[in-house]
């Protein structure tokens, strides 16, 4: 029978996703009554679909070399070779641009569990890691294109704030992790304090196993080249997409574009950033005489396709994963039966 508390708690997790998804909706709907939904299926037919494959391709490239970059994050941390990395990876993707708030995140940890035996909190170590690596490129990404690059007031008032706090906390808590630095007394003085000082310790001691490469200059310097190609693949990605309608674009404007919709999408909401995603191409390429409807076409264009490649390879994926698991039962029962 299920107790009494984990009803409120699974009410509330179907509330988060019901939310989520009216939020993107709404969104994408405002989008769309502004525009008019003639003018913005004129606008879909018109974008250069070659230019959004080709897009696509690259991101996918992207996606693969993220899953590169986390195995040898897990050869660092990890006792035994890691396996199944980049599978795990795409099938985590796929699992984002079908759930809501990037739920995606705990099938990749699941898929990672099961084909390296090794605990949860190590394999969250790592990713925590590997997302902060993504931060602080990023956030040194944001801070050029705000010095260096004509950026929109409310990109730079809103977002370099919360990026550069949220590069602090990242710091912080990798350095006490992979450190294995633990919070004093001092700063819980109260009874419930130390009891949060000790979840909070506790937490760091399990997280310090999977951020062992922290430790090691040479593993940091690796997996911060790693990321700057990834990242490097999505800017040149996003170049090429913005050909897909008219305009004068610069390698600049897609580094803009890429780093600003990246941390627009850091809280997540609605599966494949509905809504939230066509709305940042509105503001961003409106200061480069993008309409609207085609601002919001080739948000939808990208999501589109690549929701599209995703789902054929993560449920492909997933599938080989069923028939994994039914060769190693198969397996397991003839060496019994041999026994």
């Amino acid at each position: 029978m299920t107790s009494g508390d984990e009803i409120p708690a699974a009410r509330k997790s179907r509330l988060r996703v019901i939310v989520g998804i009216l939020l993107g909706l709404t969104l994408l709907a405002v989008a769309i009554h502004r525009i008019g939904v003639a003018r913005l299926g004129e606008a879909i037919s018109n974008l250069s679909y070659g230019w959004l494959f080709a897009a696509a391709a690259l991101k996918l490239a992207a996606i693969a070399t993220k899953g590169l970059r986390w195995g040898y994050i897990m050869s660092v941390a990890l006792p035994a070779p890691p396996k199944a990395y980049t599978r795990a990876m795409f099938i985590g993707y796929f699992g984002n641009v079908v759930l809501v708030f990037k739920l995606g995140e705990l099938l990749r940890l699941q898929v990672a569990k099961r084909h390296n035996n090794v605990g949860y909190s190590q394999l969250v170590g790592t990713m925590i890691f590997e997302r902060a690596m993504d931060g602080l490129l990023l956030l040194a990404l944001l801070v050029i294109c705000v010095v260096l690059l004509p950026v929109p007031e409310w990109a730079e008032q809103g977002l370099l704030p919360g990026a550069m706090l949220v590069g602090v906390i990242l710091i912080v808590l990798v350095s006490c992790a992979a450190l294995e630095l633990r919070l004093p007394s001092l700063l819980f003085p109260t009874k419930a304090g130390e009891w949060l000082r000790k979840l909070l310790n506790g937490a760091l001691t399990q997280l310090g196993t999977g951020l062992r490469v922290a430790r090691s200059g040479r593993a940091i310097a690796i997996t911060m080249g790693l990321t700057m190609v990834v990242w490097a693949i999505e800017i040149v990605g996003t170049f090429i997409a913005l050909h897909a309608v008219a305009g004068e674009f610069t390698i600049a404007t897609a580094l803009v574009v890429t780093v600003v919709v990246a941390w627009g999408l850091a809280v997540p909401a609605a599966p494949a950033g509905l809504g939230t995603h066509q709305w940042l191409f509105v503001l961003l390429l409106a200061r480069y005489g993008v309409a609207e409807s085609d601002a919001v076409a080739l948000s939808l264009g990208i999501v589109g396709i690549m929701i599209a490649c995703l789902t054929v390879i993560g449920l492909t994926l997933i599938w080989l994963e069923g028939m994994s698991s039914q060769l190693s039962t198969a397996r397991a029962s003839s060496a019994g039966q041999q026994r």
